[in-house]
């Protein structure tokens, strides 16, 4: 799908990987040209912090110890998000809400399957809104298939609509306890002074080369 205009700003990866510790809470993460609000709860109005879950334990998220499958090697790394700080006991949806508007996310949803409240046919949803949850203007679906996935599967969401994404959330058709998100890949939209600045540094590039010629 085309985008609305073109970007210029590197891929960011929000990994979790450094400056965390398990158990934490986690309100917002500031990149080096954005920053990022995470919450949790069974709407945004009535949502709270996230927390960091450490794999090897302790259990914060999902068993055994917070670790995904081997199949899916090395993908949760040593730190992933989750909605709670106190074992699986809760189902609540994300939320993702962007300082700067992105024009694509992807993320890693880690343990949707049908031993934590879903069952077959049941689905993890991505939707991308162009303002705070009022106007979606993309989604991508995680069906659970049979047979169930492997435990603490890990499955890849990409939402890349025609228009610029200032909020996201990932809710489920039926709630999962213990479920964490990972990996979180966007790219965001450059001010409009920088498409401005860009303009006028190629015209000025332009203007010297004909005056060398000249």
């Amino acid at each position: 799908i085309a985008m609305a205009a073109p970007t210029f700003a590197a891929n960011t990866l929000i990994d979790f990987e450094s400056g965390f510790v398990d158990v934490q809470a986690v309100s917002s993460v500031v990149t080096a040209d954005n920053t990022v609000t995470f919450s949790v709860g069974n709407s945004y109005a009535t949502s709270g912090d996230a927390y960091i879950a450490g794999v090897g334990g302790p259990t914060t998220a999902f068993v055994p110890n917070d670790s995904l499958h081997a199949s899916y090697g090395n993908r949760a790394g040593r730190f992933f998000l989750t909605d709670e700080n106190s074992g699986p006991s809760t189902q609540y949806s994300y939320y993702l809400v962007f300082d700067r508007p992105v024009d694509y996310l992807s993320l890693d949803l880690y343990d949707y399957r049908v031993d934590g409240g879903p069952t077959y046919g049941d689905s993890a949803t991505l939707t991308a809104y162009s303002d705070l949850f009022n106007t979606a203007i993309g989604t991508a679906t995680f069906t659970i298939p049979r047979p169930n996935p492997l435990d603490a599967n890990a499955e890849n969401l990409l939402v890349n609509p025609a228009e610029y994404i200032r909020a996201v959330s990932l809710t489920f058709s039926a709630g999962d306890v213990g479920t964490g998100i990972d990996n979180i890949n966007f790219s965001t939209v450059p001010a409009p002074g920088a498409f401005i600045l860009t303009g006028l540094g190629t015209g000025l590039v332009g203007w010297m080369r004909r005056r060398r010629l000249a």
